[in-house]
């Protein structure tokens, strides 16, 4: 399930920019709009691009481990009851 965060902080949508008038008489307040529209929409889909890149990125070259397959395990963070790191097995 999907949520933007300022769903999930304020409990609704939030509204777009309100097009009560179609044209108004000052032109700097429609264009004003026009150009905040379109960056809305660019940043709209350059978001849901970069969104696929990394979808793809995340997935690219990554094969999953068999069941009794050999794999090198890293025993940095694991508990071992040895009373020196340096005297644990490696």
């Amino acid at each position: 399930m999907k949520q933007t965060l300022f769903y999930l902080m304020m409990g609704y949508k939030p509204k777009d920019i309100p097009l009560a008038f179609d044209r108004t008489n000052a032109p700097t307040a429609e264009q004003r709009v026009k150009a905040l529209n379109e960056a809305r929409n660019e940043a709209a889909a350059t978001h849901k691009l970069v969104r696929q890149k990394m979808a793809e990125r995340s997935t690219r070259g990554f094969t999953p481990f068999k069941k009794g397959e050999q794999v090198w395990l890293d025993g940095r963070n694991l508990k071992i009851d040895y009373l020196s790191r340096k005297l644990a097995p490696k």
